[in-house]
């Protein structure tokens, strides 16, 4: 079975936001009912609930987050926290476009961009290709 590993990332925007997505008592209850999955909270000298309490529910603090799979927050991550390939969980007023918040848009929306042309661009080349065989054929069947 493999682990899953969630993360829990300081909180960065300014002002700061003190809440918490899951709580000491909410990770190890995770940890423990579901055994493939492990949970590592950034460490943070703002958010409400201290280092230490999450280490006394025996949940591992960490400075760095990118060997996690899942990665909550409460609030808007600044784009310089933004780790690839990784799925993030947070919330935001990203889509009503607010001017403070345009460049993190663009930072989440650039990978699918990129996806969606190179899997364009890989259509358009098997459908190019298609085409010459195609009208490579027309131009055999019409051959004196």
């Amino acid at each position: 079975m493999n682990t899953i590993t969630i993360g829990i990332i300081r909180e960065g925007k300014v002002p700061p936001d003190f809440r918490v997505p899951l709580t000491p008592k909410q990770c190890n209850e995770i940890q423990t009912r579901f055994p493939n999955v492990k949970v590592l909270v950034q460490t943070s000298p703002i958010r409400t609930f201290k280092d230490e309490v999450y280490q006394k529910e025996g949940i591992e603090i960490v400075e760095n987050l990118s060997v996690c799979d899942i990665i909550f927050g409460v609030k808007e991550v600044p784009i310089s926290y933004l780790i690839e390939n990784k799925t993030f969980f947070f919330f935001s007023h990203t889509i009503k476009k607010q001017p403070y918040n345009r460049e993190l848009l663009r930072a989440l929306l650039r990978p699918l961009l990129s996806d969606a042309q190179s899997q364009l661009a890989k259509l358009l080349r098997i459908q190019r290709r298609y085409l010459l065989v195609k009208f490579r054929d027309v131009v055999i069947r019409n051959l004196p």
